[in-house]
């Protein structure tokens, strides 16, 4: 669950306690993110974020379900995390180069959709620390799959990983995206913060920039007047 951290318990009054109840709804995870909420600039961060976060998950539920978008969102908050002095320029290119590296990484199913790509991927896909992500640490694979909860530890190569994945009842395409763990990377990057509660600039940017890329439209930082329910 996303956890705020509240240090203005006066500030927001009402506003606050809405999106308080709002977030607790979200169970928790195998570890939470703490987003800060010390300002009211930090509240209407968090607000555009869960706004952002639902409009990505109607995109996905009504015409665009690609369990690959939410590997590669989980792998960004991962690499963030393990690179807290990553620029801007290298968020951008990682989450470009993760996204292309889990698309090849089943053969015929590149948005991951069929059950037991998505592990799969996530456990065989690697990027390069090479050019501008030189110095990084790009193996994110196992943060990545815990922070989704779904981590499984002991997978060696793609032949085992479709044997052991075929003994379990996995997920369909539409439920990735109804995962409470999904909603709070998602929510986290779209706020920009990484899985330890830091600020990450450039984050929310990235995540938006590659978001637009494959047809989702979080309309960060706005309101859309088609989706009432959601505002």
């Amino acid at each position: 669950m996303i956890e705020l951290v509240p240090r203005m318990p006066r500030l927001f009054s009402a506003r606050t306690l809405a999106v308080v109840v709002c977030v607790l709804f979200i169970r928790t995870p195998a570890q939470a993110a703490d987003i800060p909420v010390e300002t009211e600039g930090d509240y209407q961060r968090l607000l555009d974020a869960i706004r952002a976060t639902e409009y990505t998950r109607q995109g996905y539920l009504e015409e665009n379900a690609n369990p690959r978008m939410i590997a590669t969102v989980a792998g960004l908050w991962a690499f963030s995390e393990r690179n807290p002095l990553a620029t801007p320029e290298q968020l951008t290119a990682f989450v470009s180069d993760y996204d292309s590296a889990l698309a090849a990484a089943v053969p015929t199913d590149a948005t991951l959709v069929r059950s037991g790509s998505m592990l799969i991927a996530l456990n065989t896909a690697r990027v390069a620390p090479e050019g501008v992500l030189e110095g990084t640490n790009t193996r994110v694979g196992r943060r990545a799959s815990a922070l989704l909860g779904i981590e499984l530890p002991g997978l060696e190569s793609f032949e085992q990983s479709q044997q052991r994945m075929a003994r379990f009842e996995l997920a369909a395409a539409q439920r990735w995206i109804n995962r409470t763990h999904t909603a709070d990377a998602l929510t986290s990057v779209l706020a920009g913060v990484d899985p330890s509660g830091q600020r990450v600039e450039g984050l929310a940017i990235a995540v938006v920039a590659y978001l637009e890329s494959l047809g989702f439209s979080p309309m960060l930082g706005q309101v859309d007047p088609n989706q009432n329910e959601v505002n």
